[in-house]
């Protein structure tokens, strides 16, 4: 079975949904392509998951191609209160990549694939100082199989 973007995302979301029971984050936003730095939430910080895009579509031999399809997830937090607001956000993100780590296959759901994900640093835009953002990018490795007609 080939893994799709939709299959992505809901396990992503499913991820995610755990880090919220386990209090690690407090809410996922994954129906909006709202802009995450003017989120109003009561419970942060807010992963908001972004659109998924296909970054790398690389034919392997006759009837496979090694895809990377690339998801993004900004971590939102609340920077009302700004004392030790750094040691949270490192904390926080360092738990979701431990997470992420042990789940380098999607819970096997890949076949033959990985997960790789990164961050950026911290960032905030203009106008909008009382939220502070970090990016987690998850490349995730497939591999896709295809039957060629005529070949």
């Amino acid at each position: 079975m080939n893994v799709k973007i939709k299959d992505i995302k809901i396990k992503v979301r499913a991820i995610l949904d755990e880090l919220v029971t386990a209090g690690t984050i407090g809410k996922v936003n994954a129906d909006s392509i709202a802009d995450p730095l003017h989120l109003k939430s009561a419970s942060y910080p807010v992963a908001v998951l972004m659109p998924t895009l296909i970054s790398q579509s690389l034919h392997s031999d006759n009837c496979s191609h090694d895809r990377v399809y690339t998801v993004g997830i900004a971590l939102v937090f609340n920077n009302a209160n700004k004392a030790d607001k750094m040691d949270e956000i490192d904390d926080t993100v360092e738990t979701v990549m431990d997470y992420l780590d042990e789940r380098l296959t999607l819970d096997g759901d890949l076949q033959g694939g990985w997960v790789e994900p990164t961050t950026t640093q911290p960032y905030t835009f203009e106008g909008s100082k009382d939220k502070i953002a970090v990016d987690i990018i998850l490349n995730i490795h497939t591999i896709r199989q295809f039957s060629y007609q005529g070949q």
